[in-house]
């Protein structure tokens, strides 16, 4: 969805799937976003992706979700995520959405493990906001830089798990400083465990920096499109696993 090879610009609203294919270019007033998803083998799959714009448009959330299993449980799923992200629009508290996300997968007895990142960019003050249920951390480079996860601080105890698996979890939220230019990746472990036949080797290990160092700094389309075929290569011509991606650039 592109207006004149633009991405397509969204304001006040929200844009989330999970269970189709889609290729599609978005952007907001404080990013521009690059995003895939495909289910394995084509079917309807267990990933989750949303992104939204607050009503002053001014935070964009941006989410990947990876849930174990298929069909109707992972639009059970999505659609509390998708309501969960909804009521928390304006705020920065992605930590306590995850909190609230947890204690309604639990309550009702979902067996669907959910590991979930959630990242919130604020225009007003430039940075960024992240927190993880059970997720690999996103990858972010800064411009002229390397790309690093942007990790949590080690917690004791029961923190930051995927959704479901306790009734009652802690979620931490990181936040760091960001400018026109700095780069991030959100993904599920579709692209990043994608695994060799021959080596054993999950691609994460061996490829994903590499690729990422030597064309990060190209257009996020043609990024987006190099991870997905470069795992897609590595792992013996398909990948056997839901994978989504989000290639996002601050404006």
């Amino acid at each position: 969805m592109t207006t004149e090879n633009q991405p397509y610009r969204i304001h006040c609203e929200t844009v989330w799937g999970g269970i189709e294919p889609v290729g599609i270019d978005l952007s907001t007033k404080g990013v521009t976003v690059s995003l895939h998803s495909t289910a394995s083998g084509g079917e309807r799959g267990g990933d989750i992706y949303y992104m939204s714009v607050c009503s002053v448009d001014s935070l964009t959330y941006m989410v990947v979700a990876d849930v174990q299993g298929h069909g109707e449980q992972v639009s059970q799923i999505s659609s509390w995520i998708y309501k969960g992200l909804q009521d928390r629009m304006n705020s920065l508290d992605g930590a306590g959405l995850l909190s609230d996300l947890n204690r309604m997968v639990h309550s009702r007895g979902s067996v669907a493990i959910t590991t979930v990142a959630v990242v919130c960019h604020d225009i007003s003050n430039s940075t960024l906001y992240y927190s993880y249920a059970g997720h690999p951390p996103v990858l972010a480079r800064r411009s002229g830089g390397r790309w690093l996860p942007l990790v949590l601080e080690a917690q004791l105890g029961q923190a930051n798990l995927p959704l479901g698996v306790l009734a009652s979890v802690r979620y931490d939220q990181g936040e760091s400083r960001v400018q026109a230019g700095d780069r991030i990746l959100l993904y599920t472990d579709g692209l990043s465990e994608a695994m060799s036949p021959e080596s054993d080797e999950e691609f994460a290990e061996t490829e994903l920096l590499t690729l990422l160092e030597a064309q990060g700094n190209g257009d996020l389309e043609t990024l987006r499109d190099a991870l997905v075929e470069r795992a897609t290569a590595f792992s013996g011509g398909s990948l056997l696993d839901d994978c989504t991606l989000m290639v996002v650039e601050v404006r």
